[in-house]
């Protein structure tokens, strides 16, 4: 995900920035979803979101 970016995905990043610039956490993950789609299309963001999930629960369990 390291390529140029087109105008119009870049305008996109700046408008993600713009939205979350008080949670620069959220926009990261905004910015990586939204690079995700256009790479691998929504079956790609699907599993990957899954995968984030999956993570999330195990460290859940993790802790308790």
């Amino acid at each position: 995900m390291s390529k140029k970016l087109d105008p119009i995905t870049q305008d996109i990043m700046k408008i993600i920035e713009e939205y979350f610039k008080d949670r620069k956490d959220l926009g990261e993950l905004a910015k990586k979803i939204y690079l995700i789609y256009l790479e691998k299309g929504r079956r790609g963001l699907e599993d990957y979101i899954k995968e984030v999930m999956e993570n999330v629960e195990q460290d859940i369990e993790g802790r308790t």
